[in-house]
């Protein structure tokens, strides 16, 4: 392949890209060249790719990665702290000379990647001959796409090239953009959309109004891969927002009672937390705080959820049943969007049902569904 990438290099600042966008966008690079080989269009069937991250303190470190049995792996090769001349210099060699010579300068890389490989440790030279780290360890970048999924049927991985302060990545592959989010600590997250993913191969048909899981990374931690989704918003840029408000709602009451029905309480419902497909349909997001339930009379102890969205039983005694709090927060969205609607359809009254301060009196979410979807999401066959 033509003009292909010669090394990435990355520059952190505090607000800007980190290592492990660096080590994604690296598989994803990697991924492609390998890819169009495979294709028969002449790219090199071995592609090693050189990293440089210079951090906050102006180390350089620099790596090389290579795709190795369906993984991907890196090794780091320098660690060039370039506050001191020395080092600078050898860095700028490091360069000058990678681009002088790059084709020679692969093979030395293929050829102490294929040491690094068989031995798992050793030692890396730089390309001008001086040791640059010992004892080098082989790191692997585990990427778990659901082929089905992915754009055009490649079967590319889906890597990062933007990070937020909240682990959340948005990519672009094949014309496509998807995000990766990381998966806090205990969080039940991956586990939920393994199983709405299930239930949505298997015909569910409220399954449609969650964001679907594509597919999960491990790196320093588990990452899960999902659609990148326009705003819910964005229906303020809708001429007549009415309908479309209304229709939300049903589908909020759908999918959210898809969940308790299957033992799920998302325990984060709010307007941030929810998107939108690009023909309007409803997806929920976010199930970071999402827990397990045998049913709506399981108790809980903690404190979650959002300010102006949280139960109050949440807030006063911390001891809630999850499910009975998520018809709390969904009561606030109903409560929300019945002002957008214009008329009164019965949403204002049904949304103060949910948000009563006592959790006994709040209705299931099935009865506004049932009443509103002319029972296409009622066939429990179905759901």
């Amino acid at each position: 392949m033509e003009n292909q990438p010669e090394l990435l290099l990355v520059v952190s600042s505090d607000d800007g890209p980190t290592l492990s966008e660096l080590l994604f966008q690296g598989a994803s690079v990697i991924s492609f060249v390998n890819w169009i080989h495979d294709k028969g269009m002449n790219s090199s069937p071995k592609f090693t790719l050189p990293l440089i991250y210079v951090d906050n303190a102006f180390h350089a470190l620099i790596y090389v990665m290579r795709e190795h049995d369906d993984k991907f792996l890196y090794t780091q090769i320098a660690d060039l702290n370039l506050n001191q001349l020395s080092a600078s210099i050898r860095f700028l060699k490091f360069l000058y000379r990678y681009a002088a010579t790059r084709s020679r300068i692969d093979d030395q890389l293929a050829e102490a990647w294929a040491r690094c490989i068989s031995l798992q440790t050793g030692s890396i030279h730089c390309v001008h001959g001086s040791r640059l780290v010992d004892n080098v360890n082989v790191h692997r970048l585990r990427l778990k796409p659901n082929r089905a999924h992915l754009p055009y049927g490649t079967g590319l991985p889906l890597l990062s090239v933007h990070d937020d302060s909240g682990g959340i990545f948005r990519i672009r592959l094949g014309g496509t953009s998807f995000v990766i989010k990381k998966v806090r600590g205990h969080s039940q997250e991956h586990r939920v959309l393994e199983r709405v993913a299930r239930w949505r191969a298997h015909g569910a048909l409220c399954a449609k109004f969650i964001a679907p899981l594509i597919g999960r990374i491990s790196l320093y931690g588990d990452y899960v891969v999902l659609p990148f989704l326009r705003s819910f918003y964005d229906i303020f840029l809708l001429a007549d927002i009415g309908p479309t408000a209304f229709r939300l709602t049903v589908e909020l009451a759908s999918a959210i009672q898809f969940l308790h029905d299957n033992h799920i309480a998302h325990l984060d419902i709010k307007p941030d937390n929810l998107a939108l497909t690009s023909d309007w349909v409803l997806q929920v997001l976010d199930f970071g705080m999402s827990v397990f339930v045998t049913n709506e009379d399981q108790m809980v102890y903690g404190r979650c959820g959002t300010e102006g969205f949280m139960a109050p039983e949440i807030q006063s005694e911390g001891v809630f049943s999850p499910i009975r709090a998520d018809r709390f927060s969904t009561g606030c969205v109903f409560l929300y969007l019945a002002r957008l609607t214009y008329k009164d359809l019965g949403l204002d009254t049904f949304g103060k049902m949910l948000t009563n301060e006592d959790p006994l009196d709040r209705p299931a979410l099935q009865q506004w569904r049932d009443q509103n979807s002319g029972g296409l999401y009622s066939d429990p066959a179905l759901l």
